[in-house]
């Protein structure tokens, strides 16, 4: 597994915009600069096929979770990342490959 980070949504879309792909992208709702939902509208508006996973540190809501799939969100995730969330997360994209 290969990984690259970024401080910023603005960092995350100039990545993407060098050419950079991802099979996911895990992404964090609040950044400076530019925050995960502006992030993942601008890259699903770039055509973006990534799967993108929003990182909360609040416990995202029905409505939350609306608003965010509504930007291109595939899924979310509250902190603290812990490896069994991860592990969870690439399940969940393994599962939708087939």
């Amino acid at each position: 597994m290969e990984v690259q980070t970024a401080k910023s949504g603005n960092e995350a879309v100039d990545i993407c915009k060098s050419g950079a792909t991802f099979d996911v992208v895990i992404m964090d709702l609040d950044m400076p600069g530019m925050n995960g939902i502006e992030a993942i509208k601008e890259l699903r508006d770039m055509g973006v096929k990534s799967w993108i996973v929003l990182l909360t540190s609040q416990l995202p809501t029905d409505r939350d979770v609306s608003a965010m799939k509504s930007v291109g969100a595939d899924d979310c995730c509250w902190k603290p990342l812990t490896l069994p969330k991860v592990i969870s997360i690439f399940d969940k994209f393994i599962a939708q490959l087939d």
